[in-house]
């Protein structure tokens, strides 16, 4: 008897078991219903009510505030059921279409709801001091943050140059003419936010954006050797503020990049190789923000022909400069924009000129948002796919190459274009630029046209934490002339130990120019060579 009272226990409370899983049966008839449904929504409005009249972040108040639309639709909705109800006498009707659909809508909304609820609790367990991409200290409102970030980019680097082939003590031999320890930067990073809507940034660097300068860039100035500036030294980078009352519309002013190429745009410690391309690094960037080089005492460069200040090339790229710009994202990355006015004049330089330089920048996330970086670190099991164009307007001031002590502006028309792909550990970029510069009858008689195309690919490896990556790069300095354009050739193999904070990186590059730029027998043309550079490079960040 006792084993059957104990068989009888266990069947009774498996039977309250399975009644306790069973959803309540919601009440029958029209009118019970329309009082539930009506408890339901008073309760959703004085939660949303809550959020909207609490200090919780602005986004949360916003979505509150949202929703509580939609609710208070619904509550006119059952409003005009309850009149109609009470007009045809159906309280005791078994069914209306309309309640089950407003039964749905409220399901809905809570589960909007929840997750606002969620996002709130975490926020109040988050602390207010700690590491996240960065080490932060928050006030307990979250309304004040500020955070320290910074990284590190040591390399070792072997160059090999070819001399030309008609030089006349040329032994057609590659001679390693740089081998050394450099830093290509040392960025500190203080990121601040207030109510949410003031942002600021200040970075500082010490060292330089690619290593060694060859003035001019990648060139021999005379057959007797390479001139080069270091331009290590405590530099400040981007320095400026945003008000942000919408993420549709964002004001920034200070000191910034220029919102024009998208290899520029991406940040230094999140580049696939070691240093950007061949277009976007040819630009006057000197220690001291100056456009023009100042040949040492003695140095002859052809004193003929050239005065005694040379003007680096300008590509694709117009790097940081001083500023305004209006930005802002439009339906979760599907449109996003940027306009700017800057100096025009290069980082940490005033104007010199009464001149700006006018920028303006479309992209669109095609099928979401795209994550920060040039390589797929996170493997996305999604395709992410970012397309953008930029155009710019600019007067830039030159020398005139016969008369040293006279400057003039050119009218300069850039535009650019480019792709960004990333999937599944794989990653793609592909930019092309061009520029039609008018110096009008001082010296060149025709507009110089400049073209550019860069195309790299890369493929991160998850579980070895390895990412291969190859680039191709050409810069046409001006298409009437042949053969003075320049090929890069370029390839990367990353150890990734902790993401883009802790990595690796052995790198190849090769220059090869045009035959005729190899020639000293062209006259009054700067000559370049056939250069390969190997560098292991450390990145190293928090």
């Amino acid at each position: 008897m006792r084993h059957i009272f104990l068989l009888c226990l266990v069947f009774l409370f498996a039977l309250q078991a399975v009644e306790a899983q069973q959803p309540t049966e919601r009440p029958k008839g029209v009118r019970p219903r329309l009082v539930l449904l009506e408890s339901q929504v008073d309760e959703l409005s004085q939660t949303l009510q809550a959020i909207v009249g609490s200090e919780e972040p602005q986004h949360l108040r916003r979505q509150s505030t949202q929703l509580l639309t939609r609710v208070d639709a619904l509550t006119a909705d059952l409003e005009k059921l309850r009149q109609e109800t009470y007009a045809r006498n159906q309280a005791m009707q078994e069914h209306d279409d309309r309640l089950d659909a407003i039964g749905e809508e409220i399901e809905g909304l809570w589960a909007e709801v929840n997750e606002l609820k969620r996002l709130m609790k975490e926020r109040m367990l988050k602390p207010n001091a700690g590491y996240d991409n960065g080490f932060f200290i928050a006030s307990a409102d979250r309304k004040f943050e500020i955070k320290l970030s910074g990284f590190v980019k040591p390399f070792y680097l072997v160059g090999f140059q070819e001399p030309p082939p008609d030089h006349e003590s040329d032994t057609h031999d590659t001679e390693i003419d740089e081998s050394g320890f450099q830093l290509s930067s040392a960025r500190l990073s203080i990121e601040t936010k207030v109510f949410e809507v003031i942002h600021g940034l200040l970075e500082i660097d010490f060292g330089t954006l690619s290593g060694t300068k060859i003035v001019p860039t990648e060139r021999r100035i005379s057959h007797e050797g390479v001139i080069k500036l270091e331009s290590y030294g405590v530099r400040m980078m981007s320095v400026y503020g945003e008000y942000a009352p919408l993420s549709q519309l964002k004001v920034r002013a200070g000191q910034f990049k220029v919102p024009f190429d998208r290899e520029m745009l991406f940040r230094e410690n999140e580049l696939t190789f070691g240093h950007r391309s061949l277009i976007t690094r040819r630009y006057p960037l000197y220690p001291d923000g100056r456009r023009y080089w100042q040949a040492p005492s003695g140095f002859d460069a052809n004193p003929s022909f050239s005065p005694d200040e040379f003007e680096l090339q300008r590509a694709a790229s117009f790097g940081w400069d001083r500023g305004i710009q209006l930005h802002g994202a439009i339906g979760e990355g599907v449109f996003n924009y940027a306009l700017g006015a800057f100096n025009g004049a290069g980082i940490n330089v005033n104007n010199n000129n009464r001149d700006l330089l006018l920028i303006a920048r479309v992209w669109s996330d095609l099928l979401g948002p795209v994550t920060s970086g040039m390589s797929d670190l996170t493997v996305a099991p999604t395709p992410m796919v970012s397309v953008g164009a930029a155009f710019s307007y600019d007067l830039p001031q030159h020398r005139n190459e016969l008369t040293p002590e006279l400057t003039y502006n050119s009218s300069d028309f850039n535009v650019t274009g480019d792709v960004h792909f990333k999937w599944k550990g794989l990653s793609s970029l592909i930019a092309a630029f061009y520029r039609y510069s008018d110096h009008g009858a001082v010296f060149f008689d025709t507009p110089i046209q400049t073209m550019g195309f860069v195309g790299q690919l890369a493929y991160f490896h998850q579980p070895l934490k390895l990412e291969g990556g190859v680039r191709y790069a050409i810069l046409d300095e001006n298409v009437d002339l042949s053969g003075d354009h320049l090929h890069e050739l370029t390839a990367v193999l990353n150890y990734h130990l902790f993401a883009n904070h802790l990595k690796v990186q052995l790198e190849f590059r090769s220059l090869l120019p045009g035959e005729e730029n190899k020639s000293f027998m062209v006259p009054y043309r700067t000559t370049y060579h056939n250069r390969h550079e190997v560098m292991l490079m450390a990145q190293l960040g928090f």
